[in-house]
């Protein structure tokens, strides 16, 4: 089957897909692998033979730490008892860290790279449409930045700038408002649809802008409710020097409430997005189906730093970490591999 190829314009497409081969009642386990941009960042991180399991952790974590996961491959396979055959669905994930929150920033090992673009990866695949997310070591700081702004007190107009921007704004959007469609000299502008077009202003006055538009309606004259304002606000940079407006348009009731819900979409797709992969990982790991992976110790650093939690840099808090998330038996093949050759050389010794 071929893989369902998911970048950030069908990503919600996939989570329906990706539900509907976990509700499979066939469905018997699940594989992942990733690719990253590095390996190793010097030779204080090169494996050796005598590590102990929480050095070798330590070695790994610093070098996931300083690189990032750029793509992620999940199939997912079933089993018919009664025409005993397979099936298997494949996805293919595109990952790039989100430059618009956090640092979005991380390092690449020139082998790495070299190695992917020699196997047909596509990097700028990756970086235009890639799914954005953002490391679980900085999510917690993003949603406290969040919800602080959330808590902020309203915008008070104090200087005489303001102070005065607010009373010519009130004056300018009122009229607007009030303006009918049988004046003749609005006719002659346009009519009774025309948008309000507000000079251009810098983010502190557009964000004062908005929050009398939003929170005070009725200040205009206009209706009471505040679900019924009389008009949309939003802001456009379609002029001719390229500085941001707010444009109100005439709008119904029932147009304000349709845009108010859009926007309350569009706005629950990038919380989704923010999450990107993680939710697909929460979503196979609850399921209690077993998980198999090949040589898979990186691949499993790298889930878990970059979608899940922020490590403690514990062996014991990857352990915990992972175990939340994948319910089920995990299994690495090269591990069952080399423990079955071993097992073999006795037996025949």
């Amino acid at each position: 089957m071929v893989a369902m190829d998911v970048t950030r314009y069908n990503f919600e497409e996939s989570l329906d897909a990706l539900q509907e081969a976990i509700d499979d009642p066939d469905f018997a386990f699940w594989s992942f692998d990733c690719e990253f941009t590095g390996l190793n960042v010097g030779p204080n991180t090169t494996h050796d033979l005598l590590d102990t399991p929480e050095e070798r952790f330590q070695k790994v974590h610093q070098c996931v730490r300083a690189f990032t996961v750029l793509q992620v491959g999940v199939a997912i396979f079933a089993f018919d008892p009664a025409t005993r055959r397979w099936t298997c669905r494949p996805f293919n994930f595109w990952t790039i860290p989100d430059a618009k929150v956090g640092k979005g920033v991380f390092a690449s090992q020139a082998s790495s790279l070299q190695f992917l673009v020699e196997c047909g990866f596509d990097l700028n695949k990756c970086v235009g449409k890639g799914i954005p997310f953002v490391p679980a070591s900085e999510r917690s700081k993003t949603e406290q930045r969040r919800a602080q702004l959330a808590q902020r007190p309203p915008i008070i107009p104090s200087s005489d700038r303001d102070i005065a921007f607010v009373r010519d704004l009130l004056i300018k959007v009122t009229d607007w408002l009030t303006r009918s469609d049988n004046d003749e000299e609005d006719s002659a502008d346009g009519g009774w649809n025309d948008d309000l077009c507000l000079d251009p202003t810098n983010g502190f006055l557009r964000a004062l802008t908005y929050q009398i538009l939003e929170r005070d309606p009725v200040r205009f004259g206009g209706n009471n409710d505040r679900a019924d304002p009389g008009f949309i606000a939003a802001t456009s940079r379609d002029f001719a020097d390229g500085l941001p407006r707010i444009v109100l348009s005439r709008a119904t009731k029932e147009e304000v409430a349709t845009h108010r819900a859009t926007k309350e979409a569009e706005e629950r797709k990038k919380d989704q997005m923010k999450e990107g992969f993680g939710i697909v990982l929460a979503k196979l790991g609850a399921c209690g189906r077993p998980c198999v992976g090949h040589n898979a110790m990186f691949d499993c650093v790298y889930i878990v730093d970059k979608f899940l939690a922020e490590l403690d840099g514990s062996f014991e808090g990857f352990k915990r970490e992972f175990d939340k998330t994948v319910r089920g038996a995990f299994y690495d093949t090269k591990l069952i591999a080399q423990r079955d050759r071993k097992s073999t050389r006795l037996n025949s010794s």
